[in-house]
Protein backbone atom coordinates (compact mmCIF):
# COMPACT_ATOMS: atom_id res chain seq x y z
CA UNK A 1 0.00 0.00 0.00
CA UNK A 2 2.95 2.38 0.48
CA UNK A 3 4.10 1.92 -2.48
CA UNK A 4 1.04 2.71 -4.26
CA UNK A 5 0.13 5.59 -2.27
CA UNK A 6 3.86 6.98 -3.29
CA UNK A 7 3.64 5.70 -7.09
CA UNK A 8 -0.30 7.60 -6.37
CA UNK A 9 1.52 11.07 -5.15
CA UNK A 10 4.02 10.86 -8.11
CA UNK A 11 1.55 10.86 -10.48
CA UNK A 12 -0.37 13.15 -9.38
CA UNK A 13 2.60 16.11 -9.04
CA UNK A 14 3.52 15.30 -12.05
CA UNK A 15 0.02 15.94 -13.57
CA UNK A 16 -0.29 19.42 -11.59
CA UNK A 17 3.29 20.34 -12.91
CA UNK A 18 2.06 19.69 -16.46
CA UNK A 19 -0.73 21.55 -16.35
CA UNK A 20 1.15 24.55 -15.61
CA UNK A 21 3.26 24.49 -18.64
CA UNK A 22 0.58 23.75 -20.94
CA UNK A 23 -0.62 26.11 -23.17
CA UNK A 24 -3.86 27.53 -22.86
CA UNK A 25 -6.61 27.38 -25.25
CA UNK A 26 -8.36 29.58 -27.28
CA UNK A 27 -6.35 32.97 -28.82
CA UNK A 28 -3.00 33.81 -27.19
CA UNK A 29 -2.64 37.29 -26.99
CA UNK A 30 1.06 38.59 -28.32
CA UNK A 31 2.98 40.47 -25.64
CA UNK A 32 3.38 43.72 -27.00
CA UNK A 33 6.59 45.30 -28.42
CA UNK A 34 8.77 46.55 -26.15
CA UNK A 35 9.12 50.39 -27.81
CA UNK A 36 11.96 51.02 -24.97
CA UNK A 37 14.89 48.90 -27.30
CA UNK A 38 13.83 50.86 -30.53
CA UNK A 39 15.87 54.05 -31.47
CA UNK A 40 16.01 56.96 -31.34
CA UNK A 41 13.43 58.00 -29.41
CA UNK A 42 11.75 61.65 -29.29
CA UNK A 43 12.87 62.08 -25.81
CA UNK A 44 16.70 62.16 -26.81
CA UNK A 45 18.82 63.96 -29.70
CA UNK A 46 20.54 60.29 -30.39
CA UNK A 47 22.09 60.10 -34.20
CA UNK A 48 22.07 56.77 -35.64
CA UNK A 49 24.99 56.72 -37.80
CA UNK A 50 25.53 55.11 -41.70
CA UNK A 51 23.47 51.59 -42.30
CA UNK A 52 20.33 49.70 -42.47
CA UNK A 53 17.50 49.89 -39.77
CA UNK A 54 14.56 47.88 -39.87
CA UNK A 55 11.08 50.32 -39.12
CA UNK A 56 9.53 48.47 -36.11
CA UNK A 57 11.83 46.72 -34.49
CA UNK A 58 15.21 48.64 -34.51
CA UNK A 59 13.90 52.02 -34.91
CA UNK A 60 9.86 53.65 -34.35
CA UNK A 61 7.77 54.30 -37.48
CA UNK A 62 8.00 58.43 -37.92
CA UNK A 63 9.58 61.11 -39.43
CA UNK A 64 13.52 61.63 -39.27
CA UNK A 65 16.05 64.05 -40.12
CA UNK A 66 19.16 62.89 -42.42
CA UNK A 67 22.29 65.23 -42.37
CA UNK A 68 25.01 64.46 -44.74
CA UNK A 69 28.01 63.24 -43.53
CA UNK A 70 29.80 62.83 -46.77
CA UNK A 71 31.57 65.93 -49.26
CA UNK A 72 29.27 65.51 -52.26
CA UNK A 73 26.56 64.79 -49.66
CA UNK A 74 24.26 61.54 -48.29
CA UNK A 75 21.70 58.80 -50.23
CA UNK A 76 19.07 57.06 -48.32
CA UNK A 77 16.63 54.22 -49.80
CA UNK A 78 13.70 52.77 -48.03
CA UNK A 79 12.47 49.39 -49.05
CA UNK A 80 9.53 47.24 -48.17
CA UNK A 81 10.36 44.41 -45.87
CA UNK A 82 7.93 41.84 -47.33
CA UNK A 83 8.85 41.70 -51.02
CA UNK A 84 12.25 43.88 -51.26
CA UNK A 85 10.93 46.61 -53.33
CA UNK A 86 12.48 49.57 -53.01
CA UNK A 87 9.62 52.46 -52.20
CA UNK A 88 11.73 55.97 -52.43
CA UNK A 89 15.44 56.38 -52.69
CA UNK A 90 17.50 59.51 -53.33
CA UNK A 91 20.60 61.74 -53.09
CA UNK A 92 20.92 65.16 -50.81
CA UNK A 93 22.79 67.94 -50.18
CA UNK A 94 22.83 69.22 -46.94
CA UNK A 95 20.23 67.71 -45.55
CA UNK A 96 16.74 65.76 -45.44
CA UNK A 97 13.55 64.65 -43.81
CA UNK A 98 12.27 61.20 -44.60
CA UNK A 99 8.67 59.41 -43.02
CA UNK A 100 9.32 55.72 -42.55
CA UNK A 101 6.66 52.96 -41.63
CA UNK A 102 6.39 49.49 -39.45
CA UNK A 103 7.66 46.81 -42.22
CA UNK A 104 9.83 48.94 -43.86
CA UNK A 105 14.09 49.38 -44.31
CA UNK A 106 15.93 52.55 -43.99
CA UNK A 107 19.20 52.23 -45.81
CA UNK A 108 21.44 55.83 -44.91
CA UNK A 109 24.63 56.58 -46.84
CA UNK A 110 27.40 59.19 -46.04
CA UNK A 111 24.56 60.72 -43.38
CA UNK A 112 23.27 60.38 -39.85
CA UNK A 113 19.83 60.37 -38.73
CA UNK A 114 17.86 61.68 -35.28
CA UNK A 115 14.19 61.80 -34.82
CA UNK A 116 13.30 64.93 -37.00
CA UNK A 117 11.55 66.47 -33.87
CA UNK A 118 14.99 67.03 -31.98
CA UNK A 119 16.17 68.52 -35.28
CA UNK A 120 15.59 71.90 -37.27
CA UNK A 121 17.44 72.82 -40.59
CA UNK A 122 20.14 75.82 -39.62
CA UNK A 123 19.37 79.39 -40.95
CA UNK A 124 22.59 81.76 -41.12
CA UNK A 125 22.17 85.68 -40.29
CA UNK A 126 24.30 87.95 -41.67
CA UNK A 127 23.38 91.61 -40.73
CA UNK A 128 20.04 90.90 -39.64
CA UNK A 129 18.98 88.79 -43.15
CA UNK A 130 18.37 85.41 -42.87
CA UNK A 131 20.88 83.23 -45.68
CA UNK A 132 18.86 79.74 -46.23
CA UNK A 133 21.67 77.07 -47.62
CA UNK A 134 20.99 73.94 -49.75
CA UNK A 135 18.67 71.01 -48.12
CA UNK A 136 15.13 70.36 -47.61
CA UNK A 137 12.97 72.42 -45.61
CA UNK A 138 9.75 71.95 -43.47
CA UNK A 139 7.54 75.13 -43.65
CA UNK A 140 6.52 75.86 -40.47
CA UNK A 141 9.37 74.62 -38.48
CA UNK A 142 12.23 75.47 -40.52
CA UNK A 143 11.03 78.44 -42.85
CA UNK A 144 7.94 80.39 -42.70
CA UNK A 145 5.34 80.02 -45.20
CA UNK A 146 5.33 82.63 -48.09
CA UNK A 147 7.27 83.68 -51.10
CA UNK A 148 10.62 82.62 -52.12
CA UNK A 149 13.41 83.83 -54.56
CA UNK A 150 15.55 80.73 -55.97
CA UNK A 151 18.76 82.07 -57.59
CA UNK A 152 20.84 79.44 -59.23
CA UNK A 153 24.46 79.71 -57.40
CA UNK A 154 27.44 81.41 -59.35
CA UNK A 155 29.39 78.26 -58.07
CA UNK A 156 26.72 75.64 -59.88
CA UNK A 157 28.68 74.04 -63.31
CA UNK A 158 25.23 73.68 -64.54
CA UNK A 159 24.37 76.44 -64.44
CA UNK A 160 20.69 75.71 -63.13
CA UNK A 161 18.87 75.12 -59.69
CA UNK A 162 17.25 72.07 -59.13
CA UNK A 163 13.75 72.43 -56.11
CA UNK A 164 11.24 71.11 -55.19
CA UNK A 165 7.92 71.19 -52.96
CA UNK A 166 6.33 68.20 -51.30
CA UNK A 167 3.19 67.74 -49.32
CA UNK A 168 4.78 64.90 -47.76
CA UNK A 169 8.47 63.55 -46.14
CA UNK A 170 7.37 60.20 -47.96
CA UNK A 171 9.06 61.11 -51.17
CA UNK A 172 6.47 59.30 -53.18
CA UNK A 173 5.70 60.29 -56.53
CA UNK A 174 2.39 61.32 -55.43
CA UNK A 175 4.28 63.47 -52.56
CA UNK A 176 5.90 65.73 -55.01
CA UNK A 177 3.50 69.07 -55.86
CA UNK A 178 6.03 70.51 -57.90
CA UNK A 179 9.26 70.85 -59.09
CA UNK A 180 11.90 72.55 -61.32
CA UNK A 181 15.56 72.59 -62.83
CA UNK A 182 15.98 76.26 -63.77
CA UNK A 183 18.38 79.26 -63.67
CA UNK A 184 15.84 80.81 -61.18
CA UNK A 185 12.20 80.97 -60.01
CA UNK A 186 9.51 82.45 -57.73
CA UNK A 187 7.75 80.13 -55.86
CA UNK A 188 5.05 80.39 -52.92
CA UNK A 189 4.82 77.85 -49.79
CA UNK A 190 2.67 76.89 -47.27
CA UNK A 191 2.67 75.49 -43.92
CA UNK A 192 3.08 71.73 -43.62
CA UNK A 193 4.77 71.68 -47.01
CA UNK A 194 8.09 70.81 -47.46
CA UNK A 195 11.02 72.69 -49.87
CA UNK A 196 14.05 70.62 -51.21
CA UNK A 197 16.89 73.38 -52.90
CA UNK A 198 20.27 72.33 -54.33
CA UNK A 199 22.39 75.03 -56.62
CA UNK A 200 20.52 77.74 -55.32
CA UNK A 201 20.00 81.08 -52.95
CA UNK A 202 17.22 81.56 -50.98
CA UNK A 203 15.54 84.82 -50.28
CA UNK A 204 12.08 85.35 -48.64
CA UNK A 205 10.38 88.26 -50.44
CA UNK A 206 7.50 88.20 -48.69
Amino acid sequence: MRIKFIALLLILTFLLSGCQLEPTTGDITPAPTNTETMKPTSSNDEWLEAGTYTVGTEILAGEYFLEATGVFGGYFELKDANTGKIIANGSFRANVYVTVSNSQILTISLSRMTDAKNRKVEVEYIDGEAYYLEGMYKVGKDIKAGTYELICLESSDMGRLYYEILKDSKHLPQSKITSGHVKEATITVYDGQYLYVSNADIKFVG
